[in-house]
């Protein structure tokens, strides 16, 4: 999942709930996020 751009925490609510989907859809044991599009990441 490539990311890019700010990542604020309503942004990073629906990542997750996409990723998570995206998970059981495909029964994937692996995600790899990628955020080197990603210029600052706030905690």
């Amino acid at each position: 999942m490539p990311l890019i751009g700010t990542i604020d925490s309503t942004r990073a609510a629906l990542i997750a709930t996409t990723l998570l989907e995206g998970i059981a859809q495909h029964r994937a044991e692996l995600a790899i996020l990628d955020i080197t599009g990603v210029p600052m990441v706030d905690a």
